[in-house]
């Protein structure tokens, strides 16, 4: 089953994929949809959109089960144990954190990234967030951006682990949320990007895409006195990686922009 976002109309469907067909559409947006977040063990998700509200939905269902109205929510995540998700917004430079069993209530964290981070990045705290996603160990949340790196958090305090620097600098997409004009007339800037970042499977890597290839960061390795960690690995392609998603279940990763590529580990390294 796969959920797709219908812009035309601020609707949500969801697609069988054994014979191609739609089971139901999810409607109740008033705006383009930003993100959507399947819970890690039912059928119940999160959509985010420009309406600025943050819906709470099952698959079984097609109207909401929950919704919170808050300030431009781009981007959310669960934690892996699908108790608690997070909620982005780079307009307020804010991560909510909810306990999902009582969403209507205030949230139990909130994260000022401007605060922790404004010391490595000032330029990306407010604009440009791609990607939120906690790391399946729970203890890290990552934040991808579209500018020259990404923010590792601890996910119980908020605080910066460290600034994942990217050698080749800014991609060419569209963050959630931004308009065309916004993206300064780079290639692709009508295309939105589903993050150009994530966890491997064991929390200790965090793979991003680059204007070139691939660059690998260790998320154990101690960063530099100003926290800021280089890649530890960068693979040797001139593609550009706009996107990068990992299969867990047959532990190879695939980027895509203008060719999807798939990689696959070295069995002799």
């Amino acid at each position: 089953m796969i959920l797709t976002v219908a812009h035309d109309i601020d609707a949500i469907r969801y697609l069988t994929t054994h014979d191609n067909a739609f089971i139901r559409y999810f409607e109740g947006h008033e705006g383009a949809v930003t993100n959507l977040t399947m819970h890690p063990g039912s059928d119940d998700f999160i959509s985010c959109s420009k309406d600025n509200t943050v819906r709470l939905w099952n698959t079984g269902t097609r109207s909401a089960t929950g919704i919170l109205h808050l300030t431009s929510p781009y981007l959310s995540a669960f934690d892996p144990s699908g108790q608690v998700f997070a909620v982005g917004s780079s307009v307020t430079g804010q991560v909510l954190i909810y306990d999902h069993r009582n969403f209507d209530k205030v949230p139990v964290n909130t994260f000022d990234i401007v605060e922790s981070c404004r010391s490595v990045n000032f330029d990306q705290l407010l604009t440009g967030w791609t990607k939120l996603e906690f790391s399946n160990d729970g203890r890290s949340i990552l934040i991808g951006t579209k500018g020259s790196g990404h923010f590792l958090l601890d996910s119980f305090s908020g605080n910066l682990k460290a600034y994942l620097r990217k050698p080749e600098g800014r991609t060419s997409r569209l963050a959630p949320g931004e308009d065309a004009a916004m993206n300064g007339g780079w290639n692709g800037a009508n295309v939105e990007s589903s993050g150009d970042c994530c966890f491997t499977p064991d929390g200790r890597f965090v793979i991003g895409g680059a204007k070139k290839g691939v660059v690998v960061w260790d998320a154990l390795a101690q960063p530099d006195e100003h926290k800021i960690l280089s890649p530890a690995h960068t693979t040797d392609d001139e593609r550009q990686a706009a996107v990068v998603a990992f299969n867990p279940r047959f532990n190879f990763f695939s980027t895509a922009d203008q060719e999807v590529v798939f990689w696959l580990p070295d069995p002799h390294a």
